[in-house]
């Protein structure tokens, strides 16, 4: 009871707010923070698949790297096994070919950092979104306890106002209109002797 007394400021804030029926009853209950937590998981949700996205992207760009360097290191390698038989061309492409190289070097190892900086990213939003649905979880536990507590008392409560009304039907009620059906059927039992002696 204590902790009703102690929402009853919050909640008159926050029922002046709310635009339904429904929106009340859930501030009411409480089923308010559920559905907050319940949004925040499908950004969370969300917000994890976008890094996904971006992650497999980066992985597409970390293996194209890789593949380039690889090409442009077999040319190297073929061109280094005939280098005693070079002519003007294959010097100049050479020479092409090592600058290309330390530069798909570079783009590599940047793809790389980028690969491993989305992974963590994207590990960080899965442990957020994990952190947000256990959270959810519990309020929804929480909630779910508290109404059945309620209608328990709900039920216990009718069970009573029922039994009430039954003692009340049968020991004031019922009474009353036998008494009165009684003295009514005295009445015209009088009447009718009273006819049949005259």
């Amino acid at each position: 009871m204590r902790q009703i007394l102690d929402k009853l400021p919050r909640i008159r804030k926050l029922l002046g707010s709310v635009s339904s029926p429904s929106e009340a009853l859930n501030v009411l209950t409480g089923y308010d923070v559920c559905e907050r937590l319940r949004r925040q998981v499908l950004d969370a949700d969300s917000e994890l698949e976008k890094y996904r996205q971006k992650l497999r992207d980066s992985r597409k760009e970390y293996f194209r790297a890789i593949s380039e360097r690889s090409r442009c290191q077999k040319e190297i390698n073929g061109l280094l096994q005939r280098k005693s038989t070079w002519s003007d061309s294959e010097l100049t492409r050479f020479t092409e070919l090592y600058r290309s190289e330390m530069r798909l070097e570079q783009d590599e190892a940047t793809a790389k950092q980028e690969n491993d900086h989305l992974e963590k990213i994207v590990d960080d939003a899965h442990q957020r979104l994990i952190n947000v649905m256990r959270e959810r979880y519990q309020e929804e536990q929480t909630w779910s306890d508290k109404i059945r507590r309620l209608s328990t008392f709900g039920t216990i409560g009718l069970m009573v106002v029922n039994f009430l009304l039954f003692l009340v039907l049968q020991t004031v009620i019922e009474p009353r209109k036998r008494n009165r059906l009684v003295a009514q059927f005295e009445r015209v039992l009088e009447e009718r002797v009273a006819k049949v002696n005259k």
